[in-house]
């Protein structure tokens, strides 16, 4: 039996997370268009219900947003496989629909009031995935099937080794990042420094970027280092203090409240923590965190921000681990709103 797979978003912002990981739904807006139930089951009466609910709306974008709802509401059955990228966490998560019952819900989320009950199978990091497979699910519709790189996703989701594919040279990878949006090359980066410098090189990498950014380091040698990676002294970040004792993990994993506390507690009286991942952090380590310690945390998305601000700075032998130019791209797409 073929296992159909879809790929869903949570808005641009990725508002509708808790209403996916939390709440256990998946979850579509146009919330003007009210209880999509009431709408004829064709293409056309949800093209039309959408012209009189978004007058203002593109002609183009209508017959585009009318196919996802109604595939939504007509074509995602119950044992269906969704694949959902968070921005919120960076993992890709597995949905399995629960049943066919469509639900109207204004009242849990005006915002995302379109819902399908679904149950969490799995979540596996975005670095896990291929190039390919990252930019299909990428997608910029809201609600999409997954065809080109189906077996992909599913071999993720069970576990199983991914179906080979064709070699590409890292040079066009490099330029494509340049031009990409910023989840692409958040993953290019993320994905060169989880290949090349895993481990404690990382935090040799991390030493070298604080030393740009104006902080004096001490990175500590491989083996046993009682926890710190890197000893700072400087205020670049504003953290106030003295010493500030630096963790750094190469994990593309979330890292959870333990993790913190142990950088807790290796601070003495007036001391800093700085813990840095390539994964994310989870809600008790971000609450750990804001504790009386005084921990800052930077995430894989953070410190990818920081990379290409001192980008120009960096030694060559990190610039060639992840070659990029900057492009000047409009703030808004053309025609939104305009």
């Amino acid at each position: 039996m073929t296992t159909t797979l879809w790929g869903i978003h949570a808005g641009s912002e990725g508002s509708a997370d808790p209403l996916f990981r939390e709440n256990g739904f998946l979850a579509l807006g146009w919330s003007e268009l009210g209880d999509l139930s009431q709408v004829p089951g064709s293409r056309p009466a949800f093209q039309a219900a959408l012209i009189a609910a978004y007058p203002d709306a593109s002609a183009g974008a209508i017959p585009v947003w009318a196919g996802m709802l109604y595939r939504f509401l007509h074509e995602l059955k119950a044992g269906d496989i969704v694949a959902y990228p968070s921005k919120v966490d960076r993992q890709i998560h597995f949905f399995r629909v629960k049943d066919t019952a469509y639900q109207f819900r204004p009242d849990l989320s005006p915002e995302f009031p379109n819902l399908r009950a679904a149950e969490l199978l799995k979540s596996v990091p975005r670095g896990d995935f291929s190039p390919a497979a990252l930019n299909e699910i990428g997608s910029a519709l809201s609600f999409f099937r997954l065809k080109n790189n189906a077996d992909e996703f599913l071999a993720k989701l069970a576990g199983t080794p991914v179906p080979s594919q064709p070699a590409t040279e890292e040079e066009p990878e490099a330029k494509a990042a340049a031009l990409a949006p910023e989840a692409d090359l958040q993953d290019f980066v993320i994905k060169r420094l989880a290949k090349h410098l895993k481990g404690h090189p990382l935090a040799f990498f991390v030493g070298h970027l604080l030393n740009v950014m104006g902080y004096r380091t001490q990175v500590s040698p491989p083996g046993k280092d009682g926890g710190i990676d890197i000893l700072v002294h400087g205020d670049p970040l504003g953290m106030k203090g003295g010493v500030m004792k630096v963790q750094v993990k190469s994990t593309e994993n979330q890292i959870g409240d333990p993790e913190v506390r142990d950088l807790a507690g290796l601070l003495h009286d007036g001391e800093r923590g700085l813990f840095v991942t390539l994964g994310t952090f989870n809600l008790d380590a971000r609450k750990t965190a804001r504790g009386p310690k005084g921990i800052r945390l930077i995430d894989g998305p953070e410190l990818v921000g920081l990379i290409c601000e001192h980008y120009d700075q960096l030694d060559h032998r990190y610039r060639s681990l992840f070659p990029l130019r900057r492009v000047w791209v409009p703030d808004s797409p053309l025609g939104a709103g305009e």
